[in-house]
């Protein structure tokens, strides 16, 4: 897909999230460094967590973290673009095959290898390529552990 055709496919949402932003109100962070990655962005250990891979006009300063898009409690269902609402990801819905996944029908089970995967390189658990509007991040082993261990308790 050229970067014409995106952009003229995701332009309702870009409007939308400089208008709006996409983020909700987020409770205190809790005293954690995955924690802290999760809500901000920022590790504990004072590295910044940037997205490697959207195209440049979806990078916009109000989505910085995971909050942003997957909500306090990691459930997800905000709209990133037209087609494409933000997924589920708490451990528990990630882990099974049964649970309701909004980001589409029939997920098969993650483990923290593929987490990290779809993290980094946006791969889904079965393979296939996530939608863009999943950014893809730069994070540290040690921070990776540290985020994964905060997905456990949503």
């Amino acid at each position: 897909m050229s970067r014409l055709s995106m952009l003229i496919k995701y332009l309702p949402t870009i409007f939308l999230i400089f208008l709006f932003g996409c983020s909700q109100s987020t409770p205190p962070i809790p005293p954690t460094n995955g924690a802290k990655i999760y809500f901000t962005g920022e590790s504990a250990r004072g590295r910044s967590i940037k997205m490697t891979s959207l195209p440049p006009f979806l990078k916009v300063s109000h989505v910085r973290s995971c909050v942003h898009c997957h909500g306090p409690k990691g459930k997800g269902a905000i709209w990133m673009t037209n087609e494409v609402k933000a997924p589920d990801i708490s451990y528990k819905n990630l882990m099974s095959d049964e649970a309701p996944y909004t980001g589409y029908k029939g997920h098969k089970t993650y483990n923290d290898d593929l987490i990290i995967r779809a993290l980094r390189q946006g791969i889904a658990s079965d393979g296939r390529v996530i939608d863009p509007s999943m950014p893809r991040w730069a994070i540290e082993d040690d921070d990776m552990k540290d985020l994964i261990d905060f997905l456990k308790t949503l």
